[in-house]
């Protein structure tokens, strides 16, 4: 796991037009903290520098820890007195030599430690038997085949194992030998930081669902990028990824196999599929992704801010899944808007733009008319049985909606709050959830069966 770390050293900002040893350098020292971020601090003689802007993109470091290249800073404290000190905020430290340019930032693979991955894989290479009572024991091991696996044309991945050296405690009373398990990600094109960080992204968002777990994001550690250096030939050179926990971490905390929503012995035969439509369907639906999986850690919590962001993401997921925006018109209201529109035209043309408006915004799908299609997918499963009065269901959450949206008074008395709010939050988290797992290719009454179970909601 990624600890603190420090980096002491000169620094000193790429300028193409400078010959390198002539480019003024700086002495300071850069911080690494895995939960509270990475601060570079530069103390310098003169009160201001203009090398040492807002916003530098670009930070090279030779340092004690060998070469370091520091990627999106910004000056975040501009202290004076004889002198002054610059500290600026660090998005991402490369550690392992220098990139000069925004061209040196394109990566090929990624691999990754993600929190919970190597229990979600479940694959051991240790056998362990146990002879006379417990005091005699024999440990065999023999380390796991990789797992390659294929996401689309130009985008591959596969779940790595390996194994640390034997380590003989003090007298030998004790031996340690240790299995990792990473995901490696592989692309075709170039990708910038930036783009092969979300692609991770996309992968550690399915086994956060997979995970299932109550208090904590997907945790990255012990990333490794690779780009390609140019030279008589082209050569992989790996560079090792600083950057901080998620908010909310808690690294003290033990997955449990047993309280998985899924696992990968549960969908082997179908992963490679399941995964290549996780890609596909993120694709489609990122916005709504991405803020579905950033307040997950929090879907045992409720407020008006969760329960809005919950409607809001089964809208806009339910329009882009279905595509559909509009009721489909009767051929007697197309002649009832014919009538009115042309008799409008002759007697008020004023009104004419506007009616057509009107005309426009009554046939718009609702959330109550979202929300019913999507309930309506689960019957015949626990789930639907689970949800209660569906319909009361959905009327609640469109009245809660319409209030913590508009706050008009005259429906307060239709708004929860407390217990109640969570309990219809809740039934929309475990809504989304449904329909992100039967999206991918899970059987619907199984994904039901489990969603059941593993809420409570029985």
């Amino acid at each position: 796991m990624n600890d603190t770390k420090n980096f002491e050293g000169t620094w000193f900002v790429p300028h193409d037009s400078q010959v390198l040893e002539k480019v003024p350098r700086f002495q300071g020292s850069l911080t690494f903290d895995p939960d509270n971020g990475s601060i570079l601090v530069l103390p310098i003689d003169q009160i201001n520098n203009p090398i040492l802007k807002q916003e530098i993109d670009i930070f090279l470091g030779n340092t004690s820890e060998g070469p370091v290249t520091l990627y999106k800073c910004v000056c975040s404290r501009h202290d004076f007195g004889r002198g002054a000190v610059y500290y600026y905020h660090v998005q991402y430290i490369i550690e392992g030599g220098h990139l000069h340019n925004e061209k040196d930032f394109q990566f090929s693979r990624i691999n990754a430690e993600l929190y919970g991955l190597k229990e979600w894989v479940g694959k051991t290479g240790f056998k362990v038997k146990s002879t006379n009572y417990s005091t005699n024991f024999k440990v065999n091991y023999a380390l796991p085949k990789n797992i390659p696996f294929k996401i689309n044309g130009s985008l591959s991945g596969v779940i790595l194992f390996g194994v640390s050296g034997i380590k003989f405690g003090n007298s030998q009373l004790n031996v340690n030998l240790s299995q990792s398990t990473q995901v490696a990600l592989e692309t075709k094109i170039l990708l910038s930081l930036d783009k092969i960080l979300d692609t991770l992204t996309v992968f550690s968002n399915f086994l956060m669902l997979g995970l299932d777990d109550t208090t904590r994001i997907t945790l990255y550690s012990n990333i490794h990028i690779e780009t390609f250096a140019q030279g008589e030939r082209m050569r992989r050179v790996p560079f090792r990824l600083l950057i901080p926990r998620p908010v909310g971490t808690d690294i003290r905390k033990v997955v449990n196999p047993h309280r998985m929503f899924f696992k990968l012995d549960t969908v082997n035969r179908k992963f490679e599929k399941l995964i290549s439509k996780w890609f596909i369907l993120f694709e489609k639906n990122e916005s709504s992704m991405n803020l579905f999986f950033k307040q997950y850690q929090w879907k045992h919590e409720s407020n008006p801010t969760i329960f809005l962001n919950y409607a809001q993401i089964l809208e806009a997921y339910h329009a882009v899944m279905q595509q559909q925006n509009k009721i489909k018109y009767s051929k007697e209201f197309l002649r009832m808007r014919r009538k009115v529109l042309a008799l409008s035209k002759q007697q008020l043309p004023q009104y004419l733009n506007w009616l057509k408006e009107q005309f426009n915004r009554y046939n718009a799908l609702t959330l109550h008319d979202r929300l019913h299609d999507l309930v309506h997918q689960t019957r015949g499963t626990q789930l639907y049985d689970a949800f209660g009065d569906t319909e009361s269901f959905i009327s609640s959450a469109k009245n809660n909606r319409n209030y913590y949206t508009h706050y008009n008074r005259s429906k307060r008395h239709l708004a929860f709050t407390g217990l109640e709010l969570y309990q219809l939050t809740r039934k929309l988290h475990v809504l989304i959830v449904f329909h992100l797992l039967k999206d991918i290719g899970l059987n619907r009454r199984d994904v039901a069966s489990r969603i059941v179970q593993y809420f409570h909601l029985s």
